[in-house]
């Protein structure tokens, strides 16, 4: 299952704006023709990309996009590591050029708009969740990040944003992300590639939960592009079909 693999994998959670640019990462490799591989970073590839591959065959084919694409995969868990139910995940991002579709975002007259920018993702009953996206491009003077919101019952849990783990010496000078100190890390995301397609862990923790030990992921501000549509009317797939 995706919650088999995701527990799995390594060890290491993922975990005011101006104008556009596009992205380059660096994803981490190791894995063997044949999926295998000695390595720790080959080991955390081939399990990542079969959890990629079983989120990918519940999207099906997707068209044509502008940019490389990236399967987000994670859980919604308390501070005792159980799932939270009910939980509902919103994104929203950059197309690749760094372009929100906003009224307020002087470029979106030319977003891409064979991209969906927001998704929703309700949880499984182990607290899984996926989204296949893009990745964001460079918004500067800020470094990529999708945002994302955990809702129940109504209610907002947690707003927030993840990061890339390529641009952690960026992130260094970044004031909304080092307001996190130490806790930063729990929003980066490690990229890693398998099969043309770049896939990432982002473990969720909401600060409930009696006697657990977790890290809650920090909140962070949700930005002067939050969407102005109903999120709730978006699926998990980014990508057009």
């Amino acid at each position: 299952t995706i919650l088999a693999l995701l527990m799995a994998a390594c060890s290491g959670d993922g975990a005011a704006d101006g104008g556009a640019g596009t992205t380059t990462t660096t994803p981490t490799t190791g894995a063997t023709a044949d999926g295998a591989s000695p390595t720790a970073a080959g080991a955390a590839v081939a399990e990542l990309g079969d959890a990629a591959d079983a989120a990918l065959a519940a999207f099906g084919p997707a068209g044509a996009i502008d940019g490389e694409v990236l399967v987000l995969v994670g859980r919604v868990v308390d501070r005792a590591g159980s799932p939270v139910a009910g939980a509902v995940v919103e994104i929203w991002q950059t197309d690749t050029q760094g372009v929100y579709d906003h009224p307020d975002d002087p470029g979106t007259a030319s977003r891409d708009r064979s991209f969906q920018f927001f998704g929703t993702a309700a949880v499984d009953e182990e607290g899984v969740y996926s989204f296949r996206t893009i990745l964001p491009g460079r918004y500067e003077p800020r470094p990529p990040h999708i945002h994302f919101k955990v809702k129940a019952g109504g209610a907002t849990l947690l707003t927030s944003q993840f990061y890339f783990s390529d641009d952690t010496a960026e992130l260094a000078g970044e004031a909304l992300f080092t307001a996190a100190g130490a806790d930063g890390e729990e929003l980066l995301l490690q990229l890693y590639e398998r099969d043309d397609v770049l896939v990432a862990r982002g473990t969720i923790v909401l600060a409930t939960g009696e006697g657990g030990e977790l890290t809650p992921t920090p909140s962070q501000a949700e930005g002067p592009y939050y969407p102005v549509v109903d999120l709730g009317a978006y699926d998990n797939d980014l990508l057009p079909g």
